[in-house]
């Protein structure tokens, strides 16, 4: 994930390019970024969701060795679980969290 300050990193180098700036006012390289975001976005989201059946299908698979990168992975989205909920699409760290409270031996992991 890009973080603001690595954005305004990427603005000030396009400010330096002369990025050319349409009639919006956003440069192509400013399009570009957000479209890289977006699609970022999208595959973390596919990919928590993916996870989320991996633990559902298999819980008798030993996952502890994965544990610490996956909490790294899903942690932030987690955290905004909470705030998503609301949404009409579930937050992709719904699913997770599902399949590891549905298996008595996953749910330690929670």
């Amino acid at each position: 994930e890009v973080t603001e300050e690595e954005e305004e990193e990427g603005k000030k180098s396009n400010k330096h390019r002369g990025g050319a700036k349409n009639a919006g006012g956003a440069t192509g390289d400013d399009r570009a970024v957000a479209e890289a975001r977006r699609n970022a976005r999208e595959v973390r989201m596919l990919a928590v969701r993916f996870l989320g059946g991996v633990f559902h299908r298999h819980p008798s698979f030993d996952f502890t060795r994965y544990w610490p990168m996956i909490l790294a992975a899903v942690g932030p989205m987690a955290a905004r679980m909470a705030a998503e909920s609301s949404n009409a699409i579930p937050p992709p760290a719904l699913a997770v969290v599902a399949s590891l409270a549905a298996d008595d031996r996953l749910a330690p992991l929670l």
